[in-house]
């Protein structure tokens, strides 16, 4: 009973360290959107003035991924979220939370390498252990998207911010590699398309033993 007491309120703990983070992060996307409708003569406003229609249509597509992970959610239930094929393949909510973790991540290179230009190499992380110690098939899925969508409206207004010299900033990656944030930028999309892709498989295998 202890035991069990103990894992719930771990899950606990990490459903409402998301709520907070979700929370922090629209208070930000506030702050920022009023940067961008305030006038004043901003980082952010120049940024926005300097984009052009190709890279505004990037960060649309960007800021749009959650909707694509939405529709493929919404007639899913819980059983189906966190059904696996094999104790070593991800449910789709484990899917849906490694792209929350690959978000979260991803906001934090971009800052780093913009905060610290000296910057080598691109942080790295253990995607598989931080889903499998996530508990991510505990965790609403609802919740995780909300998650994905709130840092990814935030990230959104900060790239429309960002100056030609900001998306040049680069760093190594983990092949030794030079990637810059523009380059990163792209790859997110690329990663996030590819789990959709994943997600679609597993629909369709849950669709054929139905």
């Amino acid at each position: 009973m202890g035991k069990r007491l103990q894992q719930f309120r771990s899950r606990l703990s990490l459903v409402d360290f998301k709520i907070q983070f979700i929370v922090d992060l629209l208070k930000k996307v506030n702050i920022q959107s009023k940067c961008l409708t305030n006038g004043k003569a901003t980082k952010i406003s120049k940024g926005v003035d300097n984009l052009s229609d190709i890279q505004l249509a990037n960060i649309n597509e960007y800021t749009e991924l959650y909707l694509l992970l939405e529709q493929k959610l919404q007639s899913l239930n819980e059983e189906q979220l966190t059904w696996k094929s094999a104790l070593n393949q991800w449910s789709i909510a484990e899917v849906l939370g490694h792209l929350v973790d690959a978000t979260v991540v991803h906001y934090f290179r971009v800052r780093k390498v913009l905060a610290e230009p000296l910057l080598e190499i691109w942080p790295l992380y253990a995607q598989d252990e931080w889903v499998a110690r996530s508990k991510v098939n505990a965790i609403p899925a609802k919740e995780s998207l909300e998650l994905f969508r709130s840092a990814a409206h935030y990230n959104g207004l900060f790239y429309k911010g960002l100056t030609d010299e900001d998306w040049s900033l680069s760093a190594l990656n983990y092949k030794g590699e030079r990637v810059t944030v523009h380059k990163l930028f792209e790859n997110f999309i690329t990663h996030t398309h590819i789990h959709l892709r994943q997600i679609d498989r597993i629909i369709g295998t849950l669709a054929a033993k139905a």
